[in-house]
């Protein structure tokens, strides 16, 4: 479990799974991470047991996003795209944007793999339309590298080194 001011980041699990169906149903979260298509529970389960996986075998994995006891979205590291970059990924439930959940969030999990895993480089992916998320990457220290066009959607890349040269 990984702790901020306001934020508990615990290991995603099964017990999660229906606060996060929902989130991930939102129309402003399904837009860009779900290709704006809806999200079924076996969906959702893939993410959830693939997280636990990820935990289980390289100590990192995806976080819920828990305040006060409610469950505000998730956010963690993954390999990205069946290569051995580790990728920063988040997205919290509309109705807590705008008050810095994810900047916070995001800030935690990028410092627990460069310096609690001790991860050399992190990735992080953003559409170019989501000015959103692409702010919250450079508020976290992230730099833009270069457009990339992923699964024929365009993306920003940023990343971060742990001892940036």
């Amino acid at each position: 479990m990984l702790q901020t001011a306001r934020l508990a980041l615990v290991p995603m699990t099964a017990a999660d799974l229906d606060p996060l169906v929902a989130i991930y149903n939102e129309p402003g979260v399904r837009r860009y991470l779900w290709d704006d298509q809806p999200v079924t529970r076996e969906q959702a389960l893939g993410v959830v047991q693939a997280s636990v996986a990820l935990f289980r075998d390289y100590g990192f994995g995806l976080f819920t996003i828990w305040k006060d006891g409610v469950p505000l979205g998730c956010c963690g590291l993954r390999f990205w795209a069946d290569t051995d970059e580790i990728e920063l990924l988040y997205c919290v439930s509309e109705r807590w944007w705008n008050q810095g959940i994810a900047t916070e969030a995001a800030r935690e999990c990028l410092r627990y793999g460069l310096y609690g895993l001790k991860l050399d480089r992190v990735v992080a992916f953003a559409n170019p339309a989501n000015e959103a998320s692409w702010r919250v990457l450079e508020k976290i220290g992230m730099r833009f590298e270069r457009a990339v066009t992923h699964n024929n959607e365009p993306l920003k890349r940023y990343s971060v080194k742990r001892n940036p040269s």
